[in-house]
């Protein structure tokens, strides 16, 4: 039986994959609203850093947030065995 992670998880480690809020929602299937706020919560935590370029905002992470991407990795990992 695999266990489904939850959203905000999944949004953390696409940061890594895709460095537009856009792309993780298409690519998550989840509506950008809520990509937005949750990642609006990410940077205020520090775990991601935006950088605004014209009327895209690129995302990158952190080291924390990295810290926090890779640990959710491993979760998915013990959690799927």
């Amino acid at each position: 039986m695999e266990i489904k992670m939850p959203y905000w998880q999944k949004i953390i480690m696409g940061v890594e994959r895709y460095d537009i809020s856009s792309n993780i929602s298409k690519y998550l299937d989840i509506t950008y609203s809520h990509v937005v706020k949750i990642l609006s919560e990410f940077e205020r935590k520090g775990w991601i850093k935006t950088e605004k370029t014209g009327r895209i905002k690129l995302l990158q992470l952190t080291k924390e947030g990295k810290k926090v991407s890779d640990t959710c990795k491993q979760l998915r990992g013990y959690l799927n065995d």
